[in-house]
């Protein structure tokens, strides 16, 4: 089996929206506010080739590990990104998830927040329950020596200040 599962974290964040009326009276299309909702954009890739590798990320995300307390600090998903989890104040439900880069350019090295996010600790179970059981099918149907369907799992999740958070799981077998 050459290709593997993989974990592709979808990070848009850098802007916040303001209370600004969401039209200007104005009747242009290209246009229809005043203050435009903006944010940047990045993807970064974690290859997966167990069920433990998968759980080392998601797990301390919205898991049963970040449910218990135990968090990620910044860990390293790219070079320079790092991913951060903590426990929200306001709600034992969910967890805050905090990506955070530090620009090479930058010569005092400090970071900058490119995206900060809520996360379900309920929504997050679904979606781990529903990748482990797409890799068990997987390994059974892959042992059983028939072909496996490529498959695409998603966590998504927007920040009130504009982006998004998208952690998406695909399985592409041999249709690489």
């Amino acid at each position: 089996m050459r290709s593997v599962p993989r974990l592709v974290p979808l990070a848009l964040a850098l802007a916040a929206c303001t209370n600004a009326p969401t039209s200007t009276g104005d009747t242009n299309t290209l246009r229809p506010r005043s203050n435009p909702i903006e944010y940047v954009g990045m993807t970064f890739e974690v290859p997966i080739t167990t069920e433990a590798d998968f759980l080392a990320i998601v797990d301390p995300i919205f898991g049963a590990a970040a449910h218990g307390g135990t968090f990620h600090v910044e860990h390293e998903i790219h070079g320079g990104v790092f991913l951060t989890t903590m426990a929200d104040s306001r709600t034992p439900t969910q967890a805050i998830v905090t990506l955070d880069m530090r620009p090479p350019a930058d010569p005092h090295h400090v970071m900058r927040t490119i995206l900060q996010v809520p996360v379900s600790f309920t929504y997050g179970s679904v979606y781990i329950d529903a990748v482990r059981a797409a890799l068990a099918t997987t390994a059974t149907v892959v042992a059983g020596g028939d072909a496996m369907e490529p498959w695409h799992l998603e966590y998504h999740v927007a920040s009130p200040h504009g982006g998004d958070l998208v952690i998406q799981t695909d399985y592409v077998g041999a249709h690489a």
